[in-house]
């Protein structure tokens, strides 16, 4: 497993036996994705990053809720609301 290539803005986990590779958010910075939005469903908070510039974001905000809650995104370039009613949560 320590011989394992991981691609350079990419993060490693092992979650349940099942091997996961997923970017970092500084890649999507990079990328210039202008909202980029974490649920956590097992804790019940989300962080919300805004303003790519130079490779990392400039605005961020998080929040915890709870599920059935809704995030209001319409201030941002996705311009709605995300209904978490629905979320799972083990």
């Amino acid at each position: 497993m320590e011989k394992l290539p991981v691609p350079a803005g990419y993060k490693t986990e092992i979650v349940g036996g099942h091997l996961f590779m997923t970017p970092q958010k500084d890649t999507y910075a990079t990328a210039g994705v202008p909202v980029y939005l974490i649920v956590d469903p097992y804790t019940g908070e989300w962080h919300l990053h805004t303003l790519p510039k130079d490779g990392a974001y400039h605005g961020t905000v998080g929040f915890g809720f709870g599920f059935g809650e809704e995030v209001d995104l319409t201030g941002t370039a996705v311009g709605l609301v995300l209904r978490t009613d629905e979320f799972p949560r083990d």
